[in-house]
């Protein structure tokens, strides 16, 4: 009959020539999603870092993680948590430790991804920095890389800071009429600013825009060394120039900061000066060589003043920090803090090698304008109780005539010395665009943790001295038990005088203990470490934690590693496709595999996930997985059948 299995034929054909149909290709190989394979099942690729371990146990993957709640050290030098790091993850930028030439660099990121995992360890280190993360995390050590879980006395690589919690909102700080107003009277071509500006990303500038940290910085540095200059041309135009002034380290930070605003310093200049101080009583004659770099962009000078950067000399001018600074978010003071502070703070000083002198920062200000300058000092002394950091007194220098008969007067001011104020000022503020005070602030922050530790140590001894001698125990019987349990730095007449006189007021013990000195313990602490910062930390506490979700991200820059609660440690492997370039996480199967593939090695993979297009297991985020290393499939490999090929 003609029309015998006529549907069954039908059927027959539209099964052979279904991947002609673009809508069926596109829903079963689903190309609606971003597939870096490009539809196809396998690709190769090439091992750009290797920073993986063998897997444990079926389907585990790459679960070299940390905990949610861990805070990671960003580019601004605040901090965000890892899980808040999921929406905004391609808009942040982390510090990374790159090990020559020794020094802290930004790096976008380049994937993120969430897993479950059972064997999940708590770190914690001499200086209190406490780290959740899986067995298999690498933890940068002095004998390099090393497991969490295998972690014995090795000392890890910690940077001691406490940064603010980065918090913005598309609030804006600035618009078109902010210019407008700052150049009225002024002949300028506002149009051409304006368009300048946007065109940068600069306007309209909000709290959320990238490069605002950069301007916080610039800002405060115009309040302390710098200097924002305008002139009148002979048509009526206005020029106007940004100068910063500092060490020429710094201002190589300075220009490249500038430069990423879209704006070009000049070169370092170097030029001597002399001048000619006279006070009441005598005249100075001071000699020295500034070095400067200078940016003669009117825009780029108008966005500074437009954000409250003062104009001309500050000795005779009256300025205020801007009210955007002090209603706006910690990390926006902080910033402004450190940057002015940079300039104006005097560097962390010893006396007698164990403690520290109060700081100091002082401002000039013409006999007209002393009451100015106060109030600018009210407003830096409101900043810093935020932070906990306190002022002991304000004073007044002797007069100075300036060689046009200008009065002036510095106003210094004392920030008190005592311990938990100067772990907040180096520790919570620090400096920028000062390279060297900063890095004394870093080592100064960890040996005021490390001295904190020994008398928290002292006053649990103290309380286990008193609970035995009440037991009925000798002097003798407590120093064995204290030695049994650690406390080896507490000696018999250390015993001898808790038990006998007491002590009232138990804060105090440990005050005047006898330590090691700060250039002996920094020499300890950073041995074999560049002058960054950084210093080792022994690891004082390892547990089992309870938390099972935890959470990594990979970095563009070729360190691969970040700042966990400022603890350096490592992130995940990368594949880069041969066919597009795309950059994928992918893990590798079998007991050992991993020290079967190298850097550079070619690898073919294919997708790991079922129907549903999805990752496999517990590995979330994790869609493909290696099966063939140099041409050679990686189970024979594995077996012992083949060698992997050189390549």
């Amino acid at each position: 009959m003609p029309g015998e299995f006529a549907g069954r034929k039908l059927k027959q054909r539209r099964k052979k020539f279904r991947w002609s149909s673009q809508s069926y290709k596109r829903r079963v190989l689903q190309l609606w999603k971003k597939d870096p394979l490009e539809g196809a099942p396998m690709a190769r690729g090439i091992v750009i870092e290797k920073r993986a371990v063998e897997q444990r146990k079926p389907a585990s993957g790459l679960t070299k993680c940390v905990a949610p709640d861990t805070q990671i050290l960003l580019s601004n030098k605040c901090y965000i948590t890892i899980e808040e790091l999921k929406k905004y993850w391609r808009n942040f930028q982390v510090l990374t430790y790159s090990k020559n030439p020794g020094e802290l660099e930004a790096s976008p990121l380049i994937d993120y991804f969430e897993l479950r995992e059972n064997n999940v360890l708590k770190l914690e280190t001499e200086y209190g920095q406490k780290l959740i993360a899986t067995e298999d995390h690498p933890i940068y050590t002095e004998n390099g890389y090393i497991e969490a879980g295998k972690l014995k006395d090795e000392k890890v690589l910690v940077y001691p800071f406490f940064p603010p919690k980065y918090e913005t909102s598309k609030r804006v700080i600035i618009g078109e009429k902010d210019i407008e107003k700052c150049v009225i009277g002024r002949k300028v071509n506002l149009k051409k600013i304006i368009d300048d500006l946007r065109d940068k990303g600069l306007l309209p500038l909000a709290l959320n825009n990238p490069k605002l940290h950069i301007l916080i910085k610039l800002i405060a540095h115009v309040f302390g060394d710098g200097h924002l200059h305008i002139s009148v041309r002979k048509d009526g135009y206005i020029r106007a120039r940004f100068i910063a002034s500092g060490r020429i380290e710094d201002l190589e930070e300075i220009a490249k900061d500038i430069e990423s605003l879209g704006y070009t310093p000049s070169k370092i200049r170097k030029q001597e000066r002399i001048s000619e101080v006279e006070t009441e009583n005598s005249t100075r004659i001071i000699k020295g060589i500034s070095t400067t770099i200078q940016v003669f962009s009117l825009p780029f000078c108008v966005l500074l003043m437009s954000l409250g950067a003062p104009v001309g000399d500050k000795t005779l001018s009256s300025y205020e920090v801007p009210k955007w600074i002090k209603n706006g978010p910690k990390w926006v003071k902080r910033l402004f803090l450190a940057s002015y502070f940079g300039s104006e703070l005097e560097k962390p000083r010893m006396k007698n090698n164990k403690t520290f002198y109060p700081p100091c920062f002082s401002i000039t200000k013409s006999i007209e304008l002393l009451e100015n300058g106060k109030k600018f000092v009210r407003d830096i002394k409101e900043m810093l109780k935020e932070f906990g950091v306190e002022v002991s007194s304000i004073k007044l220098g002797e007069l100075i005539v300036r060689k046009d008969g200008t009065k002036t007067r510095k106003i210094y001011v004392y920030l008190k010395s005592n311990h938990l104020n100067l772990l907040n000022l180096f520790g919570k503020i620090g400096y920028e665009y000062q390279k060297e005070r900063e890095t004394l602030a870093r080592y100064a922050t960890a040996y005021l943790l490390f001295k904190r530790r020994l008398m928290e140590r002292r006053q649990k001894a103290y309380q286990i001295t008193i609970k035995l001698r009440k037991e009925g125990l000798s002097v003798t019987e407590i120093v064995e038990k204290l030695q049994r349990l650690g406390f080896e730095e507490i000696n018999r007449s250390t015993i001898n005088s808790w038990v006998s006189t007491g002590i009232k007021n138990t804060k105090m013990i440990g005050r005047t203990a006898r330590c090691i000195g700060f250039s002996e313990w920094l020499r300890k602490a950073t041995y074999g470490l560049p002058k960054n910062g950084m210093v080792w930390g022994k690891i004082t506490k390892k547990e089992k934690s309870l938390s099972n979700k935890v959470i990594d991200f990979t970095t563009l820059s070729e360190n691969h590693n970040f700042f966990a609660n400022s603890i350096l440690t490592s992130n995940c492997v990368r594949v880069q496709l041969i066919k597009n370039n795309i950059q994928v996480t992918a893990h590798v199967p079998g007991v050992g595999a991993i020290d079967k593939i190298s850097e550079h090695d070619e690898v073919l993979i294919e997708k790991v996930g079922g129907g549903q297009g999805g990752s496999k297991g517990s590995m979330v985020g994790i869609k493909y997985k290696v099966i063939a290393v140099n041409g050679v499939a990686l189970s024979e490999i594995l077996k012992g059948k083949k060698q992997k090929p050189a390549r």
